[in-house]
């Protein structure tokens, strides 16, 4: 088979199963959820590693007022010490926690990137531009080949064509 009628049989196979409108529109509000699950994970760590913080300081103050009524003075020192690392290692883990993350992200705005993004690459396909054609393709199989394999039948010889599309170089 001529290579351009190979290349012609690929990329309409791909205009019509993986770069469709449709196909897109779920890949982008398929990676919008995703976003959205991370974010609310991230927060609900947050609001956790503060809740924590919180039943520290509440331990810490119960300690000092133990102190001030005449208590156990070096066992409460000690006790007050340890309350104040886990304090601090909690403190820790927010601020990485926080330079993970970004709060209250732009959804609209990302979804409408995303969607650009694929109809840009879209277009490059249908306009037939070879150069960044290769490119997407190079991501949409990651570096990997198509495996053609010769096929005879009623209708004649042809041949049919396999591989394992990914939208994660994207």
């Amino acid at each position: 088979m001529p290579m351009d009628k190979t290349n012609e049989a690929v990329l309409r196979v791909l205009e019509q199963n993986v770069l469709h409108p449709d196909v897109i529109r779920k890949i982008v509000d398929k990676a919008l959820d995703k976003f959205k699950a991370c974010e609310m994970e991230w927060k609900e760590r947050r609001n956790s590693f503060y809740k924590q913080i919180k039943d520290v300081d509440i331990e810490i103050e119960r300690l000092v007022a133990v102190i001030s009524a005449g208590g156990d003075i070096p066992a409460l020192v000690t006790a007050v010490k340890a309350a104040n690392e886990r304090r601090t290692a909690l403190l820790r883990d927010l601020a990485e926690a926080d330079s993970q993350q970004q709060a209250d992200a732009d959804y609209e705005r990302l979804k409408k990137d995303l969607k650009s993004h694929f109809e840009t690459s879209s277009e490059a396909i249908l306009s037939r531009q070879l150069g960044p054609t290769r490119q997407i393709l190079r991501k949409l199989f990651n570096g990997n080949r198509l495996a053609f394999t010769p096929m005879s039948g009623e209708c004649g010889s042809r041949y049919e064509f396999e591989g394992t599309v990914s939208l994660g170089g994207f």
